[in-house]
């Protein structure tokens, strides 16, 4: 679309139980913002997912995240029941319990976890201090300097899969989902965004289209946070969703 253009985009994505720490540099000033991405946790601590965790402690412990950005299949196989599942415990609680996690886990929904309960891990974020998946599909702004912001665009690609949509016996939440109504959403928030500069994520493609393969990132650093934006900040848009193949 024309209006993607216009913006600066890194897409994060996390392939099988890894967690990413790369990092955005948008200017030289030494002080950073840091976060950490993981995707495809496992489950119940085993397949490499307390491996995974300890390992993010370590580098949490290095660099002191701010949040951590959660791009899907969360539960592993099948999604969680509700906000009582013992897998709340058993593969995020219990296995992600260091301090230096105890922070903003910024989360979208993965197939897996349509198999369960989508609106479970949505209420969550009303009963944990830091899960946080407020809709499906949502955003969040934070202020970088007195220059700079950086907004973060939490898709749902799901409800876009075909496969998905076309076997309801196993996804049935995804066909009741209004790609369109995203698609408008998206629309607005982009247009909601001017940035003077694109040079914030010239590695990575500007203008990505759902689905659509690009390269793989690990942590992020961007300079610190502030307050309120003036009216010619840069807007540097981070884009988090999940790659599938086939797109309706």
């Amino acid at each position: 679309a024309p209006n993607m253009k216009k913006f600066a985009l890194l897409a994060l994505i996390s392939i099988a139980v890894v967690s990413l720490s790369a990092f955005i540099s948008l200017n030289d000033d030494d002080e950073k913002l840091h976060f950490l991405v993981i995707g495809d946790w496992g489950r119940n601590g085993e397949q490499f997912q307390q491996q995974v965790a300890d390992q993010m402690n370590k580098t949490a412990i290095e660099t002191e995240p701010e949040f951590v950005i959660n791009v899907g299949d969360n539960f592993y196989c099948c999604g969680v029941a509700s906000t009582q599942d013992p897998q709340w415990q058993n593969s995020f609680e219990k296995v992600y319990h260091y301090h230096s996690l105890q922070i903003d886990w910024y989360s979208i929904l993965g197939n897996h976890d349509y198999h369960g309960n989508p609106q479970a891990q949505i209420d969550y974020s009303k009963i944990s201090r830091r899960w946080r998946m407020p809709a499906r599909y949502y955003t969040i702004r934070q202020q970088i300097d007195d220059n700079t912001a950086v907004r973060l665009v939490f898709l749902d690609t799901n409800p876009f899969v075909k496969k998905y949509v076309t076997h309801a016996e196993e996804y049935a939440d995804v066909a009741r989902q209004d790609t369109q109504k995203q698609l408008e959403w998206l629309k607005k928030v982009l247009a909601t965004s001017k940035p003077r500069s694109q040079r914030a994520a010239q590695p990575f493609p500007t203008t990505p289209s759902l689905g659509q393969a690009v390269p793989r990132a690990t942590s992020s650093t961007l300079p610190s946070t502030s307050a309120t934006a003036p009216a010619s900040t840069r807007v540097v848009t981070v884009w988090v969703f999940r790659v599938r193949a086939t797109l309706r």
